[in-house]
């Protein structure tokens, strides 16, 4: 079964200067062969904590920063894009004296996992992909493009009368939203990333810079990721969910075209979280690939 852990149960520090602080959870010892986990749009470091428990008493040391824009990292002005979180990763893994670390991305964490393993090979050991954005076809988000205007998020939120929800309302969500797929502690990791995403200072503004950049991820116009993907040879390892929504699994089918020596897992009754959602099947399988000589 999988054990019930919040992020209070990981150390967490603020790192950088103060418009470009980062902020991230760690488990396993200082020593152990790094992993760092990449979460998505809206996400935090806490979406990852059933699995940084397991990692990390296994001897890796497993670092989960969250992105700026999103969290408690700072919320800096200007335009985001996936190489500027690429920097902001890159700058974090020197301050901590990490040379080589394996990746694990999800949905637009994927992306920018893709574009890290591109940009710096030196520095990736292997790629685990989970959902990952920036493979799907030309698609209608026409709600998503006017929800990003300047603006325009702000008004709709007060049109609406949004409250920051409670933990026990997020919780009830998941289950809602998974449809029982869940475990109880994967709907708690879920609604603490939900909450804590909520409560934090700017986080509208924070969200609208993340959407504009991943905007022509999410329509399909921008093929710059599975360019990337398309030039890189290191261990990979992709896990979908057979039911997700979010990032359709038909997508799956251009990474498969793309590199035929990727690995390629599909969950069944499964959606757009299998960290969460198959949550012992997806920390055995993620060891095993890391553990791999």
């Amino acid at each position: 079964m999988a054990v019930s852990i919040t992020s209070e149960s990981f150390p967490g520090r603020l790192v950088g200067a103060k418009s470009r602080t980062t902020f991230y959870l760690e488990a396993g010892p200082v020593d152990g062969q790094a992993v760092v986990f990449i979460h998505g749009f809206g996400g935090t470091a806490r979406n990852f904590t059933l699995n940084m428990g397991p990692l990390g008493a296994a001897g890796f040391r497993v670092i989960v920063p969250e992105l700026w824009g999103m969290g408690r990292s700072a919320k800096p002005r200007g335009r985001y894009s996936l190489d500027r979180w690429v920097d902001q990763l890159v700058d974090l893994l020197d301050q901590l004296g990490i040379q080589q670390t394996a990746v694990v991305g999800h949905s637009m964490g994927g992306a920018v996992a893709v574009r890290l393993a591109r940009r710096h090979p030196e520095r990736v050991t292997k790629l685990l992909l989970v959902a990952p954005l920036g493979f799907g076809a030309r698609r209608n988000i026409r709600f998503i493009r006017l929800a990003v205007l300047p603006g325009v998020a702000p008004v709709l939120l007060r049109f609406r009368r949004f409250r920051v929800p409670t933990r026990e309302e997020m919780i009830q969500r998941a289950q809602r939203r998974f449809g029982g797929r869940i475990s109880q502690e994967g709907a708690l990791a879920w609604a603490e990333s939900a909450v804590l995403m909520f409560q934090e200072r700017g986080f509208v503004q924070g969200l609208v810079r993340t959407g504009r950049a991943c905007i022509q991820l999410i329509e399909g116009r921008d093929h710059r990721v599975r360019k990337d993907y398309a030039e890189l040879t290191l261990p990979t390892l992709v896990i979908w969910g057979d039911e997700d929504r979010t990032v359709p699994t038909q997508d799956s089918q251009t990474l498969r075209q793309l590199r035929t020596d990727a690995r390629l897992e599909m969950y069944t009754q499964c959606g757009h979280h299998p960290y969460l959602e198959a949550t012992e099947r997806f920390n055995q399988m993620a060891q095993a690939f890391l553990q791999e000589a």
